[in-house]
C-alpha cells in the first residue's frame, strides 16, 4: 500500500470549468500526483501524491507552475 499525503490550496483566478480540467490533467502526470481535483468556482485545488516521490515543496510548485496564485489551505 502506498503512503499518501494530501495538500489542499487556494488558488486565485480560475475562471473556468475548462481551465480546472485542464489543470487536473496536467497535475495527474506528474509522477508522484495520484490524484487531482480541482473546483473553478470556489478556487480549491485538492491533490493526493506518493511523499516519497515528491516532497510538499514540489506539488505546490507544481500547482503554482500552473500559472495561479495559490496558498495552501491543509496539509494531511
Amino acid at each position: 500500500m502506498v503512503n499518501t499525503r494530501e495538500m489542499v490550496l487556494q488558488a486565485d483566478g480560475i475562471t473556468c470549468s475548462s481551465c480546472a480540467g485542464d489543470m487536473e490533467v496536467i497535475l495527474r502526470e506528474r509522477e508522484g500526483i495520484m490524484e487531482a481535483s480541482v473546483n473553478f468556482s470556489n478556487e480549491i485545488i485538492r491533490v493526493k501524491y506518493d511523499p516519497l516521490l515528491l516532497d510538499r515543496k514540489a506539488v505546490f510548485c507544481a500547482v503554482r507552475g500552473l500559472g495561479y496564485k495559490v496558498r495552501i489551505l491543509e496539509e494531511k
